[in-house]
């Protein structure tokens, strides 16, 4: 990407993806750490997360108008983009929540599901969603490090 990601906002551009597809719509963000970019089907109303590691290329079709009103990404349902990407992509590190149970209990290891979708694993480490080795967080770094290690053979 030759422009700065936060230029293609609004956007509407082309992707050029590894398997030699390419997909249209209009940016609605970019993820700065990952690359994924959410892109707007205008025309069906629908999005699509794209993995930026599926990205070869992305080429502007038509420039960001602010005066074009056809469609307001401030009446995004964000229960939508919640659930879009909490849904595990290929090539991401995480893991459905049913996969973690099971991991770690086959370890013998205890866990606990929370009212708030988070799991607690062997009493003190925190895992949210999406249940990633990132995801985890424990005052004790030593059984934090032991616990994303673990968690980390599962998402190979």
């Amino acid at each position: 990407m030759e422009k700065s990601n936060s230029s293609y906002v609004g956007c509407v551009v082309q992707l050029d993806l590894v398997d030699m597809s390419t997909c249209t719509g209009r940016v609605y963000t970019i993820d700065p750490e990952t690359k994924n970019v959410i892109i707007c089907d205008v025309e069906k109303q629908d999005y699509h997360l794209i993995p930026g590691d599926a990205i070869l290329k992305m080429k502007t079709l038509e420039p960001h108008d602010v005066t074009n009103e056809l469609y307001n990404f401030d009446d995004v349902d964000q229960r939508y983009f919640s659930e879009l990407l909490s849904k595990s992509q290929p090539g991401q590190c995480s893991i459905s929540k049913e996969k973690l149970l099971d991991h770690f209990r086959k370890l013998r290891i205890p866990v606990e599901c929370m009212s708030n979708g988070d799991v607690v694993i062997a009493g003190s480490v925190t895992c949210q969603e999406p249940y990633s080795a990132d995801s985890c967080s424990s005052s004790n770094d030593i059984i934090l490090g032991r616990i994303q290690s673990l968690l980390s053979e599962v998402t190979e």
